[in-house]
């Protein structure tokens, strides 16, 4: 059995269409360029020897070796009918065993032929050691005669590799590839007495890195971690309470990705984390059971976990939903412990209030001179009232300035209790029932404002809780927003059903009590597939921040894009982390080799292999590859290539009073490796139009 592939390294297979001859050959099969000889990215070994971009090849199936004879005519088959189906692709035919990667090949379109050999051995051949000789065997194979014909263009490619005893445990090896696109025969000169190939001096680099990088610390510890917290729970003796220091510094929402809403800052979440990433595998129980053991104590105790201000921007207490679902919940634990503590309500004027006035003074300005100044201790007096609103006074008493009420502090609930309540109100039967629910908060804020400004109208409360439904008419005369002046609209219903009264006389925004014990009761309660779902986000953040002590910027990069949107995200990010914490590893490693070369280190970490060197840069690199002064003139190197490749075209002279005969077009591949293997691959076309020359 044998097996066909068709090879199509551009952009799609083309539409079958008739060869136009020479010209369509050089177009289409771009054998006479140096372009896929010098791409690092050359898929195919035949793409690399021929130049060809797009060939049908036959191999056995099994892997069998195919004698010169059967390869002949099996060939002849596959061109014939590559030429009936008016397909001008070159066709192939492995040779010999698939290991030596040996191919016989052809190529017919119209009166236009290209036969195609390769061949190779475990010796170079004295004469082909040198491109002196190369050039000899390139002349004598294509038949170059007379000599001043043609032209030679020639491309070259060395290359260099640090040997593993001199490299880091981390890297398995560094490659330098030097090359030289194309230069005329002549132009420079490599025979057995002298070169003109200094790597040094090669107008093309590209350092390439191979990694042997395996161990990933961190992520074995992230999954350690999720698998040990989902064991059966036996009887377990947690940690003592005088173990934990729950509170830490102020967290944020992480910025590095936010698709996984964890937090920046030490909490005490990330304290747990920590602990159950470091701990030896039979103590994970014990911390937890311990940690959530701490959590009861300061619930029961009244004592914050968090100790985070109010949002400044709403001053709502509770739950952030930019963060994970556990840390939610200790937002919202703290929230009800605030409001147990009399934090959450309006109290009466004491030395707190003072410095509450005192720093609402000093941001409010002095009054301008001419203004009627605030009546500073009149507020102080005052119930419920928290400032001065600038610049707006009572609609029915010009001289009686809009103040702001302290109203009750809002609470905001954890993601999940907040899908609940929503799903409660939709099973709410009557529209009034559902309505009384969602106006809750409207109601106390109405009854707030009329304590704070006896005498006061709908439009007052307007203009400081809804400022965009304040319009002004023609006459600059302000007016109600034409949804807002209704009577339909439920906020008259509100606010002439509103009695003044002050937020620390009004209910409490919620069951403290009932909520936090449900916190507490939830953490108690997970089971261990919940916990270690809910303990992912954290640890994932304590992780990915030890590795940004390490290469900060790397790993930003490598971070961005991550979110918790499909099914399998906990494996992607398992994944990305592995990936990272091999990048630092290499990173380091590379450091040790190329101390000054940090953001060459990176981009080669990143991209697995950089092209753009500035001089210092090669400077470096040439010291450690060829024993390179970082100073001076380059030298020649003691350093022998791992491999030399050079390509060789001809084409007709310009300068040339006879054409180029049609068998004088071609192409050869060498390659020398420096344990003595050597490969030649020749594309040599012929027209058939032409008559024979002797």
């Amino acid at each position: 059995f044998f097996f066909f592939f068709f090879f199509q390294a551009e952009d799609g297979i083309r539409d079958a269409q008739e060869s136009r001859g020479l010209g369509d050959v050089y177009k289409r099969q771009e054998m006479f360029s140096l372009e896929n000889f010098l791409s690092d990215d050359a898929p195919h070994t035949l793409a690399r020897r021929f130049g060809v971009s797009q060939f049908i090849c036959l191999t056995h199936a099994d892997a069998d070796i195919i004698e010169a004879d059967e390869a002949n005519t099996l060939l002849s088959a596959l061109a014939v009918a590559s030429q009936n189906t008016s397909c001008a692709v070159p066709c192939f035919v492995a040779v010999h065993s698939p290991a030596k990667k040996a191919f016989c090949g052809m190529l017919g379109a119209g009166e236009i032929m290209v036969r195609f050999d390769c061949s190779s051995s475990n010796d170079i051949p004295s004469s082909a050691r040198h491109l002196s000789g190369l050039l000899d065997m390139f002349a004598a194979r294509l038949g170059l005669q007379p000599a001043g014909l043609c032209q030679v263009h020639i491309g070259a490619r060395f290359c260099f590799t640090l040997s593993r005893n001199e490299l880091p445990p981390e890297i398995e090896s560094v490659e330098l590839w030097t090359s030289w696109p194309g230069f005329q025969e002549g132009r420079l000169v490599e025979n057995p007495v002298h070169t003109d190939l200094h790597p040094m001096e090669a107008p093309l680099w590209c350092l390439k890195l191979h990694s042997s990088a395996t161990q990933r610390p961190l992520t074995c510890k992230l999954v350690d971690m999720l698998s040990r917290v989902q064991q059966p729970r036996g009887p377990v003796v947690g940690l003592p309470l005088e173990h934990w220091q729950l509170q830490g510094s102020k967290p944020a929402p992480c910025q590095i990705c936010p698709g996984l809403r964890g937090t920046t800052g030490h909490t005490a979440l990330d304290l747990v984390v920590d602990e159950l990433l470091d701990a030896p595998p039979e103590d994970a129980l014990a911390i937890w059971v311990g940690w959530v053991e701490c959590l009861r104590q300061r619930w029961e105790s009244r004592s914050a976990v968090l100790a985070l201000p109010p949002n400044p921007s709403t001053g709502a207490l509770g739950a952030d939903h930019s963060m994970c679902l556990a840390f939610q919940k200790l937002q919202l634990l703290d929230a009800c412990i605030h409001l147990l503590t009399g934090g959450g309500q309006a109290a009466e004027a004491t030395s707190d209030d003072d410095e509450l006035f005192e720093d609402a003074s000093d941001a409010w300005g002095s009054p301008a001179e001419g203004d009627s100044p605030p009546i500073l201790e009149s507020l102080r007096g005052q119930l419920g009232v928290k400032r001065d609103l600038p610049g707006l006074w009572l609609l029915s008493d010009p001289n009686q300035p809009l103040r702001e009420p302290r109203t009750r502090v809002q609470v905001v609930l954890s993601e999940d209790l907040v899908m609940e309540e929503q799903e409660v109100l939709l099973g709410t039967d009557g529209q009034e029932a559902r309505v009384a629910q969602q106006s809750d908060g409207l109601r106390s804020d109405m009854q707030c404002f009329k304590f704070a400004n006896p005498g006061a109208q709908l439009e007052d409360f307007v203009r400081w809780h809804s400022p965009r439904d304040w319009v002004q008419d023609d006459q600059g005369q302000g007016k109600l927003s034409e949804r807002m002046s209704s009577q339909d609209n439920l906020w008259h219903q509100l606010w002439s059903e509103s009695e003044p009264i002050r937020a620390s006389e009004q209910p409490a925004v919620l069951d403290a009590h009932a909520y936090g014990e449900a916190v507490v009761q939830w953490f108690e309660c997970l089971s261990g597939e919940e916990l270690a779902e809910q303990l992912f986000v954290p640890a994932f953040m304590v992780c990915t921040r030890r590795l940004i002590t390490l290469q900060e910027g790397l790993v930003k990069d490598g971070l961005m894009g991550l979110s918790a949107g499909s099914e399998d995200w906990m494996d992607v990010c398992c994944d990305r982390l592995g990936h990272l914490e091999m990048m630092v590893a290499e990173t380091s490693a590379l450091s040790k080799i190329w101390p000054g070369l940090p953001r060459t280190m990176s981009a080669l970490v990143a991209k697995r292999k950089v092209q753009q060197f500035s001089d210092d840069e090669r400077s470096a690199v040439g010291h450690v590859f060829f024993d390179q002064e970082l100073a001076g003139p380059p030298r020649s190197i003691a350093a022998v290539p791992e491999l030399r490749e050079f390509v060789l075209l001809s084409s007709q002279d310009p300068h040339a009073v006879q054409p180029l005969y049609s068998g004088q077009h071609g192409r050869m591949y060498a390659s020398q490796s420096r344990g003595g293997q050597f490969s030649v691959a020749t594309a040599k076309l012929t027209d058939l139009s032409e008559p024979p020359r002797y």
